[in-house]
């Protein structure tokens, strides 16, 4: 998922690591909201980004940089929102459950899936319950682990609006999708899943009803699905520790 839903990690490593994100501008942001809700002033905020991206990450040239990070920090001042974002999890109800395997067609329901679950990510950024999305569609459709060029998506879209599942705005242009079937009150013997990585969420709808054929990597807790019984970790995971056991191996050769 491109959206960063845990701007207090973040905030964290970059404050006691160093750690700029692979995206500057994610670190320039959450910094400034940081600065910004202690009181500093627009060029207090500035030159402390400016000097933290000095030390801290190697293609940094002030000059380059210096109209983005005033743009970024001006912003914040005018919205005056300077919470951190953090979603610790996102409950599907067993009725949305029902409303989705009622349309009948995998990739729709996927797409439908999806789009649930972003609605309920952005309900709580923007403290909430509109039910919008505003994504571009290709991150959608990336995360629901559809491949489909424009016109298929905008197909699958208008099947979507038309079964009320959704509304799409008459705007030319607008990528705005508003999730008609979205539960905000109910009860917790009502949650059917409760996602807690955002990593393959997808993969939860299938679970729901083929819970043996998935699992959770031991190490990252990213659902995947296991290509045998023995398998306890992702390919990103296993790979790691593979090359962690081989270097502790060949340190051990060495110090014989």
């Amino acid at each position: 998922m491109r959206l960063i839903l845990d701007e207090k990690h973040l905030l964290n490593r970059a404050l006691n690591e160093g750690f700029v994100y692979k995206k500057p501008s994610v670190t320039i942001r959450i910094l400034a909201k940081h600065y910004l809700s202690k009181g500093m002033n627009n060029e207090q905020v500035y030159d402390i980004i400016s000097s933290f991206l000095s030390k801290n990450y190697a293609d940094y040239i002030p000059m380059n940089w210096h109209t983005s990070i005033k743009g970024i920090i001006n912003k914040l001042i005018k919205s005056k929102d300077y919470s951190l974002v953090y979603i610790e999890n996102v409950k599907i109800t067993k009725n949305e459950i029902s409303k989705i395997k009622l349309i009948n067609d995998i990739e729709l329901e996927r797409l439908a899936f999806t789009l649930l679950v972003y609605a309920k990510i952005y309900n709580q950024i923007n403290d909430n319950s509109s039910n919008w999305v505003n994504e571009r569609h290709g991150h959608i459709f990336k995360d629901a682990k559809i491949s489909a060029e424009d016109i298929k998506q905008g197909k699958m879209i208008y099947e979507l609006n038309k079964a009320g599942l959704i509304f799409i705005p008459l705007k030319n242009e607008s990528i705005n999708i508003k999730v008609e079937f979205v539960d905000n009150s109910f009860d917790e013997s009502d949650v059917a899943i409760t996602i807690n990585n955002f990593e393959n969420f997808v993969y939860e709808y299938y679970k729901y009803f083929n819970p043996s054929k998935f699992i959770y990597c031991s190490e990252c807790g990213k659902l995947i699905k296991p290509t045998n019984n023995r398998q306890k970790y992702c390919s990103t995971c296993w790979r790691e520790i593979r090359n962690n056991y081989q270097k502790e191996l060949m340190q051990k050769i060495r110090s014989k």
